[in-house]
C-alpha cells in the first residue's frame, strides 16, 4: 500500500484502528492467560511506526478512528503531523485522550464535521498526570466552525468555568453529546447558539460533584433533550428552557412514591413543556397518580412514551397492566407509546435454587404462572381501552417483548395447575434461570452499546412485536385499526414537528 509511485494509500478514504491493534497474538491464547499481567490491554504498539507511515501519505483520507490515539500519538508525532495536515478529513474518532491531544487536534486543516472524542478512563487505559479541562477542549475546537456533531466521553472537569469566561461561540454545532460526564461539562452548551440536540449524562464516579442545581445563562429552546437518570435533573434544572422532546431514559425511582423525586421530575418537565415526553415508569396494582400531573405541567404535549415495567411478579401486581389506561386517563394527548418488557423472573430464585417449603414454592411458581397468563392476554384488549380512557388519543403505538414463554410451559392450564409441580417443573424453571442469567449478562454487555445512540436509549432492542393502530369513528364508537409502523412513525414525526 505504501509502495509504487502512485501510492495506493493516497486513495484511502476511512480508516479505523481498533483496540486490537495494540495487542499481542498471546493476548488470547488461552494456555498463557495467567501469564498476561494486570493492566489495560491493547498496550503493545509495536506496529506505531506502521500506522504514522501510512498516515503521513494518506492525503485523502476522509474519516479516521484511532483507539488508544494519545498513547500512539507519544510514542510516534508524525501521527500528530500528520492529521493536521490532511485537507478532507471531515468526521475524527479518538479515543482514550487528554488535554495534550487536543493540541494537535486545534493545528487541523481540515474542516471538520463531526466530532467523537473519549477521554481517557481509570478503568481501561488510565494517562497518568493527564487533565481533561473545558478550556482546552473548546479552543481545540474553536477552528472548525463548521463542525455540526460533537461527542465526548468522559469528560470530567472539576470545576465550572468562571461567569465572564470568554471563546469563540460555535454557532455550527447543532448535536452536543456530553456521556458519562460532570455536571460542569455542561458549560459548553453556552458557546452553541443553535444547539438542537443535547444529550447528557453523568458519571458514576464523580457522582458528588456538583450534586446541587448548576448556576449559569439559561440556555435556548432545544429540539431534543436526552438525559440518562434521573438524578440527572439538578445538574439542568436551572439552565434548561423550552424543550420539543424530552426523553428521561432512566426508570422513575419507586415511580411516584418518592414526593421529593417526583417534584424534580415534574418540574423540569413543566419547564422544559416537551411536545413529546418519554417516562420509563414501575406500576403495581393501582394507577400511578403522578402521571396525572402531566396535563397540568405540560401544556404542549401531543406524545407520550410510557415504558412500563412491574416492581415484581407476584399475585398483588396480576393487573399491572390494566392499570395502565387508569392512569394516563386524565389526558389530552393525541398520541400514545407503550414499551411493555418481559416480566422479571428473578423474585422466583429463593423458590428456585433455596430450602424452601413445597408448598410454598408450589404457591409461587402459580403465581408466576397466573401472572404470565394475563401478561399474554392483555395486550390483545390494551389498545382499545387506552382510547376508552383517554378520549382524545387518535393513534396509539405498543412495543412487546411478550410473555415468559419458559413460565408458561409449566402447566397447560393455569386455572388447573398439576397437583404437583414435580421436579421436571423445577427443572423447567432452572433452565428459565440459565437462559435469564445469560441474558442478563449480554444486556450488560450491550448496555455499553445501548446507551451510545438516540434510538437505543429509548431502550426498544430488545422488543419482539411493533404495532400502530389509527382510532377511526365508526356508528358502533370508536375503534383501532392498525396501521403500517413507517405510517404511525411518520404521523409521530409530524405531531413532534408541526403540532398536529
Amino acid at each position: 500500500m505504501l509502495s509504487g509511485p502512485q501510492r495506493r494509500v493516497q486513495h484511502l478514504r476511512s480508516l479505523t484502528v481498533g483496540v486490537y491493534t495494540w495487542e499481542n497474538d498471546d493476548d488470547h491464547d488461552d494456555e498463557s492467560i495467567e501469564e498476561v499481567p494486570i493492566g489495560p490491554y491493547g498496550n503493545v504498539f509495536s506496529q506505531v511506526n506502521l500506522l504514522a507511515d501510512l498516515l503521513v501519505h494518506a492525503n485523502n483520507l476522509k474519516e479516521f478512528d484511532c483507539q488508544r490515539f494519545q498513547p500512539c500519538l507519544l510514542k510516534d508525532p508524525r501521527i500528530g503531523s500528520a492529521l493536521q495536515a490532511m485537507t478532507q478529513l471531515t468526521s475524527l474518532r479518538l479515543y482514550d485522550i487528554g488535554d495534550t491531544s487536543l493540541a494537535f487536534i486545534r493545528g487541523c486543516k481540515a474542516s471538520l464535521k463531526s466530532l467523537y472524542l473519549e477521554y481517557y478512563s481509570p478503568n481501561d487505559y488510565p494517562l497518568h498526570g493527564e487533565t481533561k479541562t473545558l478550556p482546552a477542549l473548546l479552543s481545540a475546537i474553536a477552528p472548525f466552525q463548521g463542525l455540526r456533531t460533537l461527542e465526548t466521553w468522559h469528560l470530567t472537569p472539576a470545576t465550572s468555568l468562571e461567569f465572564d469566561f470568554e471563546a469563540a461561540e460555535m454557532p455550527s454545532i447543532s448535536y452536543l453529546r456530553l456521556s458519562d460526564s460532570t455536571p460542569y461539562a455542561l458549560d459548553i452548551v453556552r458557546f452553541c447558539p443553535n444547539l438542537s440536540t443535547l444529550v447528557f449524562s453523568r458519571d458514576d464516579q464523580h457522582a458528588a460533584s456538583a450534586s446541587g442545581s448548576l448556576k449559569g445563562p439559561r440556555w435556548p429552546p432545544l429540539r431534543r433533550l436526552m438525559i440518562q437518570e434521573y438524578n440527572d435533573i439538578p445538574s439542568i434544572l436551572g439552565r434548561v428552557h423550552l424543550v420539543d422532546c424530552l426523553h428521561i431514559a432512566g426508570q422513575i425511582p419507586r415511580s411516584g412514591e418518592d414526593d421529593e423525586e417526583v417534584a424534580q421530575c415534574l418540574e423540569l418537565i413543566r419547564v422544559a413543556s416537551p411536545v413529546e415526553l418519554y417516562l420509563s415508569v414501575v406500576v403495581r396494582a393501582t394507577p400511578l397518580t403522578f402521571l396525572t400531573e402531566l396535563a397540568r405541567v405540560a401544556p404542549r404535549l401531543r406524545v407520550l412514551e410510557l415504558k412500563v415495567t412491574v416492581e415484581s411478579p407476584i399475585v398483588e401486581n396480576e393487573s399491572w397492566l390494566d392499570v395502565i389506561p387508569e392512569s394516563v386517563r386524565s389526558l389530552t394527548i393525541p398520541c400514545l407509546r407503550i414499551y411493555l418488557p418481559q416480566l422479571p423472573w428473578y423474585p422466583l430464585r429463593p423458590y428456585v435454587y433455596g430450602n424452601v417449603d413445597r408448598s410454598e414454592r408450589r404457591e409461587r411458581i402459580i403465581d408466576a404462572l397466573r401472572m404470565e397468563a394475563h401478561r399474554a392476554q392483555a395486550p390483545l384488549t390494551l389498545p382499545h381501552r387506552l382510547i376508552e380512557a383517554v378520549p382524545s388519543l387518535r393513534y396509539v403505538a405498543i412495543l412487546d417483548s411478550g410473555p415468559n414463554k419458559f413460565i408458561l410451559e409449566l402447566a397447560p392450564d393455569v386455572d388447573d395447575p398439576p397437583n404437583d409441580l414435580d421436579l421436571a417443573a423445577l427443572a423447567e424453571l432452572e433452565k428459565v434461570a440459565q437462559f435469564n442469567d445469560e441474558d442478563d449478562s449480554s444486556e450488560d454487555e450491550e448496555d455499553e452499546d445501548w446507551s451510545r445512540t438516540w434510538d437505543e436509549l429509548r431502550g426498544t432492542d430488545h422488543f419482539v412485536s411493533y404495532t400502530w393502530w389509527q382510532v377511526a369513528e365508526e356508528a358502533d364508537g370508536r375503534v383501532v385499526k392498525p396501521i403500517t409502523i413507517e405510517e404511525g412513525e411518520r404521523v409521530q414525526r409530524q405531531f413532534l414537528e408541526r403540532g398536529l
